[in-house]
């Protein structure tokens, strides 16, 4: 049975301050969703509203909650979390997903972003950047592990040219929308890609112009003048 925590989506946040982001966590062990939940549920920003403890179950609570965020392990009982991304996307389309795995290794890595994830960590980093990591792909920022940060390079570079932050003609096709303020699904209509596919042209635009944001990317690239400065975002 998943573990549901009180529904406090309809609760204003104390003195007006911003609500805090929802996090369903997905963890097949007790006593590391306990302990993981418990610290982002300590968080005066973040708010765990449930724990899934299989992939079932997580479809069932992912679509009833409609979380900010998605934190879960890589491998569960019912097979790897990676291959129901586009599912769990489909049921919260505007989720997004953190991996945590004990075990990583470089096509999990490419895999999960190319499925849709934002970030990928390992379970052995500090509880404090794990926390940081939540928020900030709650905030839309990609998190890669740094040990596994020059994989996901070389696999760019491989694919691109030489010079970090030479921008393909797809990505800076991208980048302009993404300075028009479009979302991920309009852009992907516009370009008749899939979602999965923008937010990977995403995710290499802000390795290349090191960057943790799309903000930050529009405002970076429009700073080198790689494309024309807008009067907002």
């Amino acid at each position: 049975m998943s573990t549901v925590f009180a529904d406090t989506a309809l609760r204003p946040a104390p003195g007006g301050d911003p609500a805090p982001m929802r996090v369903v966590m997905i963890e097949d062990h007790d006593m590391v969703a306990a302990a993981l939940g418990g610290v982002l549920d300590s968080q005066a920003d973040l708010e765990v509203v449930a724990i899934a403890a299989s992939i079932a179950e997580a479809l069932v609570v992912v679509q009833q909650q409609q979380p900010d965020v998605i934190v879960s392990d890589l491998r569960l009982p019912s097979g790897e979390i990676v291959g129901h991304l586009a599912e769990l996307k489909r049921k919260s389309p505007l989720s997004r997903i953190l991996i945590v795995t004990g075990a990583p290794h470089e096509k999990a890595l490419l895999d999960a972003l190319e499925a849709g994830a934002l970030g990928f960590i390992v379970k052995s980093q500090p509880m404090a950047e794990f926390v940081e990591a939540v928020r900030r792909v709650g905030r839309g920022e990609l998190v890669v592990a740094p040990e596994l940060a020059p994989a996901l390079m070389s696999r760019l570079d491989s694919t691109s040219s030489p010079d970090r932050a030479a921008l393909t003609r797809r990505e800076l096709e991208v980048l302009e929308l993404l300075a028009e303020g479009s979302s991920t699904v309009a852009i992907a209509e516009a370009l008749i890609l899939s979602p999965n596919t923008i937010r990977n042209h995403i995710a290499a635009i802000m390795l290349k112009l090191d960057v943790h944001s799309r903000l930050e990317a529009v405002a970076e690239a429009t700073g080198r003048g790689i494309i024309a400065a807008r009067t907002a975002f």
